[in-house]
């Protein structure tokens, strides 16, 4: 996304030095949830025709003082109970990692849920700027992903070591008590990432279950399919409902009112066993009758410019009028954080006060703040 590139200069510099923020919780503070009950309170609420609201906060906003979620909470007077978070540079930029749990612990709080993304490099190839966007777009032969597949080759074990790094962040989540909403290996039915439109795309996806699963325990993962815009014919990179909880899509259309997001649910909610159906990543937001229609159990929509079109360095066809994102919050069906009805076991790990309680700083007018 455009957004993406507009802080890369600065990781170099002050990656020694990512900003602080609110006061957290302490690291060990057990927000108390399981891959069940989050599983439970996302199909609860769809089976009420509600749906859950997110937005993401990428990489590079661990260099921005106001965030996408500080945005959010301006412009709707409301956190989103979904918060986003980048994986990328959690394995080579270690000052990352504390932004990245930083930021889940204080979600956690105020009892949200996270969903994470993980744009992986491209693990046999050398990429000079080790864990870019650009690295993830490296591309692989589908002979190379089966060297990489086979447990006897020296391609799997890079690949096994990238998934090993990440397994330690993600064990830190499962000690803190926190059951994210995992989306690997996402749009797999486009050209674009290594792993993209492989005819061994699903073993890929079940060894990267199996070895987080099987080897590190990770049993709190909430497994996630997303593929891309109309989503046709992207069955046959379905890994099974035995590797699966959640499906949706990652939609970015130029048409509010447009087929592709009713093209896309058609395409992917029966390809799992609970009919399940989510905007895993969206740029523009539907109209809100079309919105109300399609009743996504959950939407993550992309942040910076895509909160806000006013943002974008140039023209942005994919992304919203502000006053359109507010609409969607607004809606009597959509939930945010502070709604959200968790059982008592983790009700009472909750801090009350955060959940509704504004951003110490005010937004700047602009997505990055001028000098």
């Amino acid at each position: 996304m455009i957004s993406r590139f507009v802080m890369l200069a600065a990781f170099a510099v002050l990656s020694a030095c990512v900003r602080g923020g609110e006061e957290s919780e302490p690291r060990q503070a057990g927000y108390g949830q399981t891959r069940e009950a989050v599983m439970t309170l996302i199909g609860k609420n769809a089976s009420e025709g509600r749906s859950l609201s997110g937005v993401q906060v990428n990489e590079y906003e661990a260099f921005i003082r106001c965030s996408s979620i500080e945005r959010i909470y301006e412009l709707t007077g409301k956190w989103p109970a979904i918060l986003g978070l980048e994986m990328m540079f959690l394995i080579e930029y270690p000052p990352y990692r504390e932004y990245f749990m930083r930021r889940a612990r204080e979600h956690a709080s105020r009892g949200g849920l996270i969903a994470l993304t993980w744009h992986e490099r491209n693990p046999i190839e050398v990429c000079p700027r080790g864990e870019f966007y650009m690295c993830s777009q490296h591309p692989m032969t589908d002979e190379s992903l089966a060297r990489l597949l086979d447990p006897s080759t020296p391609e799997h074990a890079l690949w096994a070591g990238d998934v090993d790094a990440v397994a330690d962040v993600l064990k830190e989540l499962d000690a803190a008590g926190i059951s994210p909403i995992f989306r690997p290996y996402h749009e797999m039915n486009g050209g674009w990432f290594w792993w993209g439109r492989k005819t061994a795309y699903a073993d890929l996806w079940r060894a990267l279950h199996d070895r987080l699963t099987e080897k590190h325990g990770l049993k709190n993962l909430v497994w996630t399919w997303s593929p891309d815009k109309e989503s046709a014919g992207a069955a046959v990179y379905y890994p099974g409902d035995g590797f699966v909880d959640f499906v949706g899509a990652d939609l970015y259309s130029k048409d509010r009112t447009g087929p592709m997001y009713e093209t896309a649910k058609e395409n992917v909610a029966s390809l799992h066993h609970s009919g399940s159906f989510a905007f895993t990543e969206i740029g523009l937001l539907p109209a809100p009758d079309l919105f109300l229609s399609l009743k996504p159990w959950w939407f993550l929509l992309w942040g910076g410019e895509f909160i806000d079109r006013r943002w974008a360095s140039e023209g942005c066809a994919l992304c919203n009028e502000a006053e359109d994102v507010a609409a969607i919050f607004a809606l009597p069906t959509v939930v945010t954080v502070d709604e959200l009805e968790w059982p008592e076991s983790i009700a009472s790990r909750i801090r009350a006060a955060a959940r509704t309680a504004a951003p110490q700083a005010q937004c700047p007018a602009t997505l990055i703040e001028q000098p």
